[in-house]
């Protein structure tokens, strides 16, 4: 410790300004039984997957990203993070406490722009696999769980609490991060016009935005996470087709500007026809389709068996009725709310208003125009 530099002093002082502040709520009272940061990080750049592949999997909550991410990484190509972005975006919604990081100032959420800058710096430092630039509220979330590349980091930290416990933790999944030739990341609460920048800066970058029917994104997210009041329907209805009209455009441009990096997926075809746009998907990240990755979507979509562990099952016979379960869910006037509010978004999506209690309960009837065309792509 004796011939440590003013650097990694620097580095030690707001490391152990994190230890003091963030919600872990441990303090490394010895330094000598932890190693500092450049150390803990470093493995040689050699060792980086070359001609790696950059992926973004953009949607919104409640439309089918986690079946989506799921079919991606059951590659054996594939490292994944489930919604690195979730803890950043909870603090800068509810509470505004500051960020807290290995190697540098804490920083506070001031506006809008501030977030958004905080989410790109979270994205680029999981793509690099700089973990160490990641703050620390993230590298601990409990979503760290839902991936089975980030699984047995989470089970570390579990085992090894603390920030100690992340020093010791991370250089495993640093490690399996840079073995993988695709970096792939799942999120639901980033504006796509943020990506347009990061196409030019990154050019393996590529991005799957995955799109649902907003009856049933909005439904679900009221059903299931209670998202906003119910009184508010028609605000958050407005807001929420606002941002997804928004997005559509940001991916026509990027369409246009980087032709063949970004794939609109409609989660309704997914959920018809499974296999196929698994093949798909899998040809626009350039991954080998095996026999384990079609067993791995059958059993999980097409297989008819009932999977109490999956929440992303669906069930055979009824691979459509699951797609449309919202239908029987939600109230005609609710739908017709929703429609008013979404006309632009169905008009680029192919998705039809009801007009009748009798278009929306009877599942027979599509409400999706098939193959439609954007900026190029069928979707």
């Amino acid at each position: 410790m004796e011939g440590m530099t003013m650097v990694g002093t620097s580095r030690w002082f707001w490391l152990l300004s994190a230890l003091g502040l963030t919600t872990l709520g441990i303090t490394v009272i010895h330094l000598q039984h932890v190693t500092p940061t450049s150390k803990i990080f470093y493995i040689a750049p050699s060792r980086i997957y070359p001609n790696r592949t950059r992926l973004l999997i953009s949607t919104y909550l409640r439309s089918g990203s986690t079946l989506t991410g799921a079919i991606i990484e059951s590659s054996d190509d594939v490292f994944y993070v489930f919604e690195p972005l979730f803890m950043i975006y909870e603090r800068w919604r509810h509470s505004k406490l500051p960020l807290r990081f290995f190697n540098r100032k804490s920083e506070s959420f001031k506006s809008n722009i501030n977030y958004e800058k905080m989410a790109i710096n979270t994205l680029e430092g999981i793509w690099n696999c700089s973990f160490e630039n990641v703050d620390l509220d993230t590298l601990t979330q409990f979503h760290m769980q839902e991936s089975d590349t980030t699984k047995q980091y989470h089970k570390c930290l579990n085992t090894n609490p603390g920030v100690n416990g992340i020093v010791s933790c991370l250089p495993h999944l640093k490690e399996l991060c840079q073995s993988k030739r695709i970096n792939s990341q799942k999120v639901v609460r980033l504006p796509l016009r943020l990506l347009t920048p990061l196409m030019k800066k990154y050019p393996d970058l590529k991005i799957i935005h995955l799109v649902r029917d907003p009856r049933a994104s909005i439904i679900s997210q009221y059903v299931k996470l209670k998202y906003f009041p119910w009184n508010q329907l028609q605000k958050y209805t407005e807001t929420f087709c606002a941002r997804v009209h928004e997005d559509l455009q940001s991916t026509a441009k990027i369409a246009r500007q980087y032709p063949g990096r970004i794939k609109l997926v409609r989660y309704e075809t997914m959920a018809e026809h499974p296999l196929e746009i698994t093949d798909q998907l899998y040809q626009f990240v350039d991954a080998k389709i095996t026999k384990e990755v079609h067993k791995y979507v059958y059993d999980r979509t097409l297989s008819g068996k009932k999977d109490t562990n999956c929440v992303t099952c669906l069930i055979k016979s009824n691979a459509s009725v699951a797609a449309n379960k919202w239908r029987t869910s939600i109230g005609f006037r609710a739908a017709q709310t929703i429609d008013a509010k979404c006309g632009k978004v169905y008009i680029l999506l192919g998705y039809k208003p009801v007009k009748t209690v009798l278009d929306l309960k009877n599942l027979t009837l599509s409400l999706k125009i098939s193959d439609i065309k954007f900026a190029g792509m069928t979707v």
